[in-house]
């Protein structure tokens, strides 16, 4: 459950490590999760996550591949915050863009955490 800090801050998640999820009122972006998991850039990044935890050719665990995979969404969350499109959209363009194994692409060196109107977006 959210928790009021002041009038028009809100906290969403609380983390078991210790730090907070915090949003200013307003920008809390709905998302329709089950239209989501029908579009092609979701399906082809949960196909290759499942592919890699699945048959073992992974160096990573199974838990920090299902730690990434859930990096990737709240950096597509964000990337839809600060654009204004569809998290739809943005996983379509970046599984369109992917040419190597999503692990190696999904970095936050080549997909840093953007604000609203900075990084010419």
């Amino acid at each position: 459950m959210a928790r009021s800090l002041k009038s028009d801050w809100v906290v969403v998640q609380r983390h078991r490590i210790g730090y907070v999820t915090i949003l200013k009122r307003g920008d809390h972006v709905k998302i329709d999760w089950k239209h989501l998991a029908t579009t092609p850039g979701y399906r082809s990044l949960k196909a290759a996550y499942i592919h890699d935890t699945v048959s073992g050719r992974s160096f990573s665990s199974k838990q920090t591949l299902y730690k990434h995979f859930t990096w990737v969404i709240n950096r597509a969350k964000n990337y839809s915050h600060a654009t204004g499109r569809s998290i739809e959209d943005v996983l379509n363009v970046w599984e369109n863009d992917r040419t190597y194994s999503w692990d190696n692409y999904y970095q936050s060196g080549y997909l840093p955490r953007v604000k609203k109107g900075k990084h010419g977006l």
